[in-house]
């Protein structure tokens, strides 16, 4: 009877002990696949089942785990696919210390760039930066609370000067204070060289220009006095002497005499453009018709050449420079007469019609 009952324990008690302890010992190994299969209605049965159910949750909590890793992973090979795909220098840099938390390839030519401060990589320097020259984005940052866009001028330790377009953007954390900034630089530097190039060649221009418009100013002026020599005695020949020279002779000093009037006009003109730029000259009311008729006397030799007929039509009353409408009607009959077609004889037409502001934007409005 002893014998039996031992036996019985044995079988009832030590075995699935022992299963359990194993099973145990395998899920502690990270086997999380093992189970018992012990079938009894009492405790040690209660307990299997037990053992087995928590192998079940460990294994799904490890799978989840597993596929949250993976998600994570994923997440940050794109994160940092995608800062590395940016062509400049990017930077996170703790705001306190100045220590660089993470750089992408364009930046991480320093191999202990984890050890740096940015002031160090950025400007290549042994403090931080300040003054107007090195401009601190930390401190922009940090005062403004939003992102910012600047441009600033560095001299690296080789004493070579470089232009930097500073991108700057606030990290926030859970309390609403900063806690990183977000950084990346452009290096304009030849832009910013063209640029400063070009401003030295606009001001040359504008040197030159004046100069040029001196010299206009001052040639006008002086060629008025010989010019006016030139009428005097012309008007002079043609009151007193007309009658002792000949019919050729005669139309030889008219043309002479109108030459010169129109030359006097045109010194006029040209005085007067000199004087533009730098002098606002007050509209006057100017009869186009008037001022036409004005400049087909002085080109009547030119249009008598030419053969041209010239129709003019119902030309208004304007406000106006006079001298600059003046040189508009001579250049526009100028044209016209310069650009014909050969053995045609041309046929000017001039008309004008005012048209008031508001019809002027409405038309352009609708051809627009």
């Amino acid at each position: 009877f002893i014998v039996i009952s031992g036996t019985l324990t044995s079988k009832l008690i030590v075995r699935p002990i022992t299963a359990l302890r194993n099973a145990a010992v395998e899920v502690g190994k990270g086997n999380l696949n093992t189970r018992v299969d012990i079938k009894l209605n009492d405790e040690i049965g209660e307990l299997s089942r037990s053992f087995n159910e928590m192998a079940d949750n460990l294994k799904a909590s490890r799978d989840e785990a597993m596929l949250s890793r993976k998600s994570f992973q994923e997440q940050s090979e794109f994160l940092t696919h995608v800062v590395n795909s940016i062509p400049y220098p990017f930077f996170v840099v703790n705001i306190t210390d100045f220590s660089v938390k993470m750089v992408n390839a364009s930046a991480s030519s320093c191999k202990e760039w984890d050890k740096m401060k940015c002031f160090e990589m950025a400007g290549k320097m042994d403090i931080p930066c300040v003054g107007s020259e090195h401009t601190c984005s930390l401190e922009l940052v940090r005062l403004t609370k939003k992102p910012f866009v600047t441009e600033c001028l560095h001299h690296d330790k080789n004493h070579e000067a470089r232009y930097y377009e500073i991108h700057a953007y606030p990290v926030f954390d859970d309390k609403g204070s900063i806690s990183e900034i977000i950084e990346y630089s452009i290096d304009i530097t030849e832009n910013k060289r063209a640029e400063i190039e070009l401003q030295k060649s606009a001001d040359k221009l504008r040197q030159s220009n004046a100069e040029l418009q001196n010299f206009m100013f001052i040639a006008s002026h002086d060629l008025r006095e010989p010019l006016r020599k030139v009428m005097v005695f012309g008007d002079r020949l043609r009151n007193k002497y007309m009658e002792v020279i000949d019919e050729q002779g005669r139309n030889y000093i008219e043309k002479m005499i109108s030459a010169t009037r129109r030359m006097h006009s045109l010194i006029d003109s040209l005085h007067i453009y000199t004087r533009i730029t730098t002098e606002a000259r007050p509209f006057v009311q100017v009869n186009l018709t008037d001022t036409l008729h004005q400049v087909l006397h002085d080109m009547k030799e030119y249009i008598y050449q030419t053969g041209a007929h010239i129709e003019i039509k119902d030309l208004p009353t304007i406000e106006a420079d006079p001298a600059q409408i003046r040189q508009l009607f001579q250049n526009l009959i100028s044209n016209a007469l310069k650009f014909q077609k050969n053995d045609v004889k041309p046929v000017i037409k001039v008309q004008g019609t005012l048209i008031d502001d508001s019809s002027h934007q409405n038309a352009c409005r609708k051809e627009s």
